[in-house]
């Protein structure tokens, strides 16, 4: 009896049966949909220089200006002429060469940081007996992005790389697209930066050349593992096929197929999932299908029972990355889902325990990088509203909960990995908060994949550890 089983009454075994096939999903997708965090070298910080407090000659300095192409982008960068910490500020002071040479440099630095590599700025000739320092901006932008090598086509990039000829070059854009570009495990790619060779190229003018290399595409993982339960089938198997690139727009397709085996009669499960997703840019697209069956037998009276029940499942979804910097990365995601369920006795099917739902789930993920380990925030809202086909729950005449759910869940997971002696490990940590009243057959769906989940936070260590390892 595990720490819940002591503290509330155990699931009905259809729940656990659902939560034993969403962990095989789960897996599924963590192993085949590979996520990749592409993460520039950083940029070195300039040494903290003070602006000289005497310089000869100098010229009085009370404001200081941007000028040039695409300034409107870089007002932000004036914001650093004082220094890191703002305690040197230039406005007022008299400045010379070196003076001058400063400013210049701590602007250009704050640009250089937030990922702009070949953009730079200027002190050209000027006046400065006006009081104006002017700054000219020179910025740097894409000429071309070609292939250097390998079997990459056009539309590769087209939906892989977030920027396009003539835009700015940022750091950020070639990250997002290595990303996209190696998410697919049999697929390497890098991208260098080198300067334009084109005639009627102009300064700050950079090519992307991207190098793609990939094996053969199709993959095949078969599966063995003890994840079934005693009442259906303790081993599971499982065989996927995945195909990298069918549509050759750094694409994803596979199909998984799982069942219990070496198990005894008159018990046993099974599952099918397919999935497709495509990338455009920041954003990804992504549809999910999956189907679960089991059955076991439960004894009776005079005879024995033949007990089954199936699970269908579809979603699409669609995640955007918002905000990205070295350190951290902002996705909002928006995804319409199915559910339907049936049960059966001897291929009777139990209509009043029938359940079809739909609705919409809009959730904010916050990931940040701690070194080498990652700690990812996650905040939903997820609302049934009757689509595709959904029926009301029985439940509801009777006032307890509802099948047009509307839930709230947050999740917190750290991963973070660590040797020890020489060998190579890692430990994660999960929690996960909900706030819902729905109808009680929905509840372990809502859930999640958890089974701990359910347990009260109690005031011994022990249940604070299941918690956190839930």
């Amino acid at each position: 009896m595990d720490a819940c089983d002591a503290q509330s009454a155990p699931a009905p075994r259809p729940f656990v049966e659902e939560q034993r096939q969403q962990e095989r999903e789960r897996l599924l997708r963590g192993r085949e949909e590979r996520g990749i965090d592409q993460r520039g070298p950083e940029v070195p910080k300039a040494r903290p220089t003070r602006l000289p407090s005497a310089e000869t000659p100098c010229f009085p300095i009370d404001r200081i200006l941007l000028q040039g192409e695409s300034i409107e982008r870089f007002h932000w960068s004036l914001s650093h002429i004082a220094g890191n910490d703002g305690s040197d500020p230039p406005l007022g002071r008299c400045l010379g060469a070196e003076g001058v040479d400063i400013v210049v440099s701590r602007v250009q630095q704050s640009i250089l940081e937030r990922g702009y590599l070949t953009t730079r700025v200027l002190a050209g000739p000027q006046d400065l007996r006006t009081g104006a320092l002017i700054l000219t901006l020179v910025p740097g932008r894409i000429a071309t992005i070609r292939q250097n090598r390998g079997d990459l086509r056009t539309m590769h990039l087209r939906n892989a790389i977030p920027a396009r000829s003539g835009d700015l070059l940022e750091l950020r854009d070639i990250e997002q697209g290595l990303e996209n570009l190696k998410r697919l495990p049999t697929v390497d790619a890098d991208v260098q930066v080198e300067p334009s060779t084109a005639t009627d190229a102009r300064p700050g003018d950079s090519d992307l050349l991207v190098t793609y290399t990939r094996k053969f595409p199709l993959r095949t993982t078969l599966s063995l593992d003890d994840t079934g339960t005693r009442a259906t089938g303790k081993t599971q198997s499982a065989l996927t096929v995945a195909w990298d690139g069918p549509l050759g727009l750094n694409d994803l397709a596979y199909v998984s197929i799982n069942r219990d085996v070496f198990n005894h009669h008159g018990r046993g499960t099974g599952g099918r999932t397919a999935h497709y997703a495509i990338p455009f840019g920041y954003g990804l697209l992504a549809f999910t299908a999956s189907e679960s069956r089991y059955h076991q037998t439960v004894a009776g009276l005079d005879e024995d029972y033949l007990y089954a029940g199936s699970t269908r499942n579809a979603e699409v979804r669609w995640s955007q990355l918002i905000h990205r910097s070295r350190s951290r990365k902002t996705t909002v995601a928006l995804r319409g889902w199915r559910r339907a369920t049936a049960s059966f006795i001897d291929d009777t099917e139990i209509e009043v325990q029938r359940r079809v739902v739909g609705g919409w789930e809009a959730s904010l993920n916050q990931r940040e990088f701690l070194g080498d380990a990652t700690l990812d925030a996650t905040v939903a809202y997820r609302r049934g509203t009757g689509v595709f086909g959904a029926i009301a729950a029985p439940e509801e005449a009777f006032g307890d909960g509802t099948s047009r759910l509307k839930l709230y869940t947050s999740d917190v997971a750290l991963n973070a990995p660590f040797r020890i002696a020489g060998q190579k490990l890692r430990y994660t940590a999960s929690w996960r908060a909900l706030m819902v009243r729905i109808a009680p057959s929905l509840e372990a769906w809502a859930r999640g994949n958890s089974l701990l989940r359910r347990c009260r936070l109690v005031g011994d260590d022990d249940a604070r550890a299941v918690m956190v390892a839930a």
